[in-house]
């Protein structure tokens, strides 16, 4: 094998990139940290405009991807910093290991040798370091690839959906294929390219691959991974990647699922749907308590407590009401939201109610009524809306009960 020319500049860069290895992870952790927050309060509001197929399944692989990138910066980061202990106490130490010193009787083994330094380990450490920060940055590309090349994809769908005839079944099939195939092109991707070795197989993938290589900029660090592919041990290194993997999904897992509405796998408590016969009191149902949170649920009420002759309730408007909507009238004009909606408090329905079309913080958009509570007398009720059409398993479908209380004797006065 011919003998590379390394530059200087690059032979010195090699040698002291460690300072700049510091300053990436440490610059990358903070952001990732930052980004996914963000992200994951993008997720219900992207399902709110638009349910696409597998946007579902797209977030929480998208998710994991990025908890996978926080978990490899961090990683490297300690990794880095226990390198630079082995550095400091080798140079403390010139001298290595005083072996008359070390006191050890059977079964104990002394498998070094006096004057030993780290050396060796120094060096070991130092290869995992530049592998670790190697897969996180280059994983930072091809997941910005990935999330370019879906965000494609669904731009086909988008243009379909307002080309075609609503009857018209291609769209769906289109990007329905598109989409398999490029769950596909990220299983190969994952598996070391295993679709692209096998016989016959590489000529059917040939045409779509070569599409998504292009869109998700793989080109671009192709050969980086074959560099690294070609000289790692794959087996050991698919252990280790399992290894991180659980551990984003785990971590995904918990940041995600409030917003996807997981049950908590962890929590065994037994009888937490058997606290009370009573219907659950929750934070999301109260809008004056929504501004600790970035998140506004499908049905909320001015508050637990109400001391005036009207009560404020807001639904949400989501894509996926569209299909209900639609069967409120057979004229589309007069086809509403409005019209979908049955409310009741207790068991008594309210009738003639006017709602009016409503703008939420951070553009949620629904509808708002005042419901009539004069008739009622102080005590405790349930608010109980519900869908009029029925179609598909859809929250509004199910129905949402909140309970709430009439006080009007005792007026909370707020002095600011």
């Amino acid at each position: 094998m011919e003998k590379r020319n390394i530059p200087k500049w690059l032979k010195d860069l090699q040698e002291n990139s460690w300072e700049l290895e510091l300053l990436i992870s440490g610059g990358a952790i903070f952001t990732l940290f930052q980004l996914t927050e963000s992200f994951i309060l993008s997720i219900d509001k992207f399902k709110m405009i638009s349910p696409v197929l597998g946007t579902g399944i797209v977030f929480v692989i998208i998710s994991i991807a990025l908890k996978l990138l926080t978990l490899g910066f961090i990683a490297h980061l300690c990794l880095r910093a226990y390198w630079l202990a082995l550095v400091c106490i080798n140079y403390v130490y010139p001298n290595g290991i005083n072996l008359n010193k070390i006191k050890r009787t059977k079964p104990y083994k002394i498998k070094v040798k006096d004057g030993d330094d780290l050396q060796k380990q120094i060096t070991t450490v130092d290869k995992y370091c530049g592998s670790v920060i190697f897969m996180s940055i280059t994983s930072v590309f091809a997941i910005a690839g990935i999330i370019f090349s879906f965000l494609i994809i669904l731009l086909f769908y988008f243009i379909g959906e307002n080309t075609l005839t609503p009857e018209s079944q291609f769209n769906s099939l289109f990007f329905t294929f598109l989409f398999i195939a490029y769950l596909t092109y990220l299983l190969d991707f994952l598996f070391f390219g295993f679709l692209r070795k096998t016989p016959f197989i590489s000529y059917l993938t040939y045409p779509l691959f070569l599409f998504f290589d292009a869109i998700s900029f793989r080109k671009a660090y192709q050969n980086s991974l074959w560099i690294f592919t070609t000289n790692i041990n794959k087996i050991k290194f698919v252990c280790v990647f399992m290894l991180y993997f659980s551990f984003s999904v785990l971590w995904a897992y918990f940041s995600i699922g409030k917003v996807l509405r997981w049950e908590n796998i962890f929590d065994q408590r037994e009888f937490l749907n058997r606290l009370s016969k009573n219907e659950y009191i929750s934070y999301k149902y109260y809008m004056d308590e929504w501004g600790d949170y970035d998140y506004i649920f499908h049905v909320g009420i001015s508050s637990k407590k109400q001391h005036t002759n009207f009560m404020e309730v807001f639904i949400r408007y989501d894509r996926y009401y569209d299909d209900l909507i639609h069967e409120t009238s057979k004229t589309d004009s007069l086809k509403s939201f409005d019209k979908l909606i049955k409310v009741k408090i207790n068991n008594q329905s309210i009738e003639n109610i006017i709602w009016h079309p409503t703008i939420k913080k951070d553009n949620f958009r629904g509808i708002t009524a005042l419901i009539p509570i004069k008739e009622f007398s102080d005590g405790e009720y349930v608010l109980k809306i519900k869908s009029s059409v029925l179609l598909y398993n859809s929250f509004l479908e199910k129905g949402c009960k909140i309970p709430f209380w009439i006080d009007r004797d005792n007026i909370e006065v707020n002095i600011k």
